[in-house]
């Protein structure tokens, strides 16, 4: 059965346990209905895992001319819609939060023409929701002032980030399943037997990405900047609710444009926004062709 779901599954693959649910079960058979899964579940790993990626705005080299040491932190926004729906029409719980938070820090340093920055981000586990999420990164930077005013550069980053949430079922749609197309599916002696939190779904992205920069200063204190990345999302999700795993190994192509504003010496602000097509693979066809995000960022140079 494993063999037959990871061919039917192009994005999304069942790495171990086996669905409870017989229904589940044959849908994941049938191609025409394990694709509609696969780009359900492929849409909402990616939309989630697009908000929480790294885009160095203030931590960079290349996107701006500041130096020195940074200390600071950042926002993204979650997709500002409703959560998907699944097969049988229950929302997934992913709504915990509307941004994702994370603490900065970087060092950049100004070269006679080129610059180097290397930077890391954290955030600890603290409950929301119901939810908790820690992520760390780290990144590299370059960049070559250009005659012309213009900088280009690169950045080179890794980032880890595990989350714990309820995604699976809440306790308010475990007492309405009766509403849902499958209610087989939401089993209250299973949710029960979880524990007295219910069952905490676990999601785990481990996401390289590489990202080329153009930037300009406008003044002594604004800069404009644009780049195209691109990384290489690798999320798992494990399933406490019936004891199954499921990976996503998807390449994602991303465009970000921004600017960093200095209102005064030592405090940088930042603005960005980021949007990446959905393939195949995370595209059910809801809400619209785009994986996107706002970005902003507050930092202090020592």
């Amino acid at each position: 059965m494993l063999g037959l779901v990871g061919v039917a599954l192009a994005g999304v693959e069942l790495v171990s346990g086996q669905p409870q649910d017989q229904d589940f079960v044959d849908c994941l058979a049938s191609p025409a209905c394990a694709d509609r899964f696969q780009r359900f579940l492929g849409q909402s790993m990616a939309e989630q895992a697009f908000a929480m990626q790294n885009d160095s705005q203030l931590g960079s080299a290349a996107t701006h001319g500041g130096h020195g040491v940074y200390l600071g932190a950042g926002l993204a926004t979650f997709p500002f819609g409703a959560p998907e729906a699944n097969l049988s029409g229950k929302e997934e719980n992913t709504s915990f939060s509307p941004v994702f938070p994370r603490v900065q820090a970087a060092w950049v340093r100004q070269g006679q023409s080129w610059r180097m920055g290397l930077g890391t981000w954290g955030l600890p586990p603290i409950p929301v929701g119901g939810a908790s999420a820690w992520t760390t990164g780290i990144e590299l930077s370059a960049a070559r002032e250009l005659d012309s005013g213009w900088r280009l550069g690169g950045e080179l980053d890794l980032s880890v980030l595990v989350a714990h949430a309820p995604i699976t079922a809440s306790d308010e749609q475990l007492d309405s399943r009766d509403s849902f197309a499958n209610p087989d599916n939401l089993d209250p002696e299973q949710a029960e037997a979880c524990g007295e939190d219910g069952c905490i779904d676990t999601f785990t992205m481990v996401n390289p990405q590489l990202r080329v920069v153009a930037s300009r200063d406008l003044g002594d204190s604004l800069s404009l900047y644009g780049k195209a990345g691109l990384s290489w999302m690798h999320h798992t999700l494990d399933v406490e609710y019936d004891g199954t795993s499921w990976a996503m190994d998807v390449p994602v192509g991303s465009l970000h444009a921004g600017a960093v504003w200095s209102p005064r010496p030592r405090v940088a602000l930042s603005l960005g926004a980021a949007a990446a097509y959905k393939s195949s693979a995370i595209h059910r066809g809801a809400g619209g062709p785009l994986l996107y995000t706002l970005r902003g960022s507050l930092a202090f140079a020592l």
